[in-house]
This record gives structure tokens, C-alpha cells and sequence, in this order.
């Protein structure tokens, strides 16, 4: 089937390989969003990639139609059949990004944390760096609040960037601001630009390690910069780096 082509195509060997694949799906059946979706990943720009997404959506939507999105509301990635849409949204969402359409960007990602609340596409770690970036700490605290039980690196740092605007460098901020070099010691040096930002962004990384504070920092660098003071009071709370 196309399906099982288009998950043939993700394993794929090569770049070639996988759209060889996709375009064979989509030969089999026109409506199987996965094959737009991987055709869209190795478009040659992202005003290629962002019709190809789009497009992908479209089908998407109409092919689980109006009633499935109401009835299954919050419960999408937990249903097989809502993932190749979802995908294909979080791609759109890349393409915004590049195209610098934050707002736009910004709804996409609440209509994605609406449909799946557990966030299993990661989309709570981009709205949050929008939000601060964009000035909208009451939205940034809300999403806070409804992702309190998160215990990652950029969740701390969020905290600690909305503690200093909402309170300034006293006690509360620099211990959510330890509380997150606890977490991951390297983002410091990072945003100081005491160490460079790689280009490429790594494909992986560990917790704690560079290359979580590589990600973290090249999503955050716009909201600390437009933080009035917040990287001298990061140098001050963490001179060594």
C-alpha cells in the first residue's frame, strides 16, 4: 500500500532513496500525506517544502474530516491514523520559523497542543520560545503552569527568563536561574556566546550535555537578547561560564 511505502521511504538509505519511495506512494495513492510530508523534508527550499506541507494538511483534514477532529480532540498521535497529519503540521511550522511568520507559527502550535495536549511532537519547547521571544510572558506563564510537571533544561531556563522579567535579579530569579545550571551547566556559555553556536544543529543529544544546551540556546538567544539585562545578570549569577 502507499502507507507502507512512505514508512518504507522514513527508513530509507539515502535522501534519494526516500523520495524515490514517496513518489512511488504517492503513484499508488494521490491522497497519502506521509509521501508529501517526505517530500516536502527534502524539498530544496522551504517555499517548496511549505506547499508540499500544506498541501499534506489538506488531505489530511479531509480524509479524517470535521467530525473526527471534534470527537477525537485531544486525544490525536495516541490514534494511529493522526500522525502522518501531524507531521505534516509540525513541518508547516518549521517553514514559518524560517520564514520568520512567528505569529502565524504561534497559533499553529496552540492548534497542535489543542489536538494533542500530551505534546508528543514537542511542540510546548517552540511555542515557549515564541512566546518569551515575542513578549508574551502571561501566555508563556499559562503554558508554564500547564506543563509544570516538565523537568527539562528549557522548561527551567523559561522559568528563570520569566522570573527575572517578572522580578528582576533578586532571589526568586537566581534560584530558578541555579535551578536551571543545575539542569544543564553548558546553556550559560552558550547564550553568552562564550562558545560558539554550531550552524548545523545537532540530530541528537543527552540531557545535561552540550548538545541539549547547543538546541536550547540557538531556540532561546532571540528571547534572552530581547530581555533587557538578562545576559549580564547571566554573567553575573554564572561568571566561569
Amino acid at each position: 500500500t502507499a502507507q507502507k511505502l512512505a514508512y518504507a521511504a522514513w527508513d530509507a538509505a539515502t535522501p534519494a532513496e526516500s523520495v524515490a519511495l514517496a513518489q512511488k506512494a504517492l503513484k499508488v495513492s494521490p491522497f497519502c500525506v506521509d509521501a508529501y510530508t517526505i517530500l516536502a523534508d527534502h524539498a530544496k527550499t522551504y517555499h517548496e517544502a511549505i506547499v508540499l506541507y500544506q498541501k499534506a494538511a489538506a488531505i489530511g483534514e479531509q480524509l479524517l474530516g470535521e467530525d473526527f477532529f471534534q470527537s477525537c480532540m485531544g486525544n490525536f498521535w495516541g490514534i494511529l491514523e493522526t500522525r502522518p497529519y501531524m507531521r505534516t503540521r509540525a513541518g508547516i511550522i518549521q517553514c514559518l520559523l524560517a520564514f520568520g511568520e512567528k505569529k502565524s507559527a504561534i497559533q499553529h502550535c496552540k492548534e497542535l497542543l489543542t489536538l494533542c495536549p500530551n505534546d508528543n511532537l514537542g511542540m510546548r519547547d517552540i511555542l515557549m520560545s515564541l512566546l518569551l521571544e515575542t513578549g508574551k510572558d502571561t501566555q508563556a506563564e499559562t503554558l508554564y503552569k500547564r506543563y509544570k510537571d516538565d523537568y527539562s533544561a528549557t522548561w527551567f531556563y523559561a522559568r528563570a527568563l520569566l522570573d527575572f522579567r517578572k522580578h528582576g535579579a533578586g532571589d526568586i530569579a537566581a534560584s530558578s536561574l541555579n535551578a536551571a545550571i543545575s539542569l544543564n551547566k553548558f546553556v550559560p556559555e552558550y547564550l553568552l556566546q562564550k562558545k560558539k553556536l554550531p550552524t548545523r544543529r545537532p540530530a541528537h543529544y543527552s540531557i545535561g550535555g552540550k548538545d541539549e544546551a547547543i538546541l536550547l540556546a540557538k531556540d532561546n538567544m532571540a528571547a534572552w537578547l530581547s530581555s533587557e539585562g538578562a545576559l549580564q545578570w547571566l554573567t553575573q549569577n554564572c561568571p566561569q561560564g
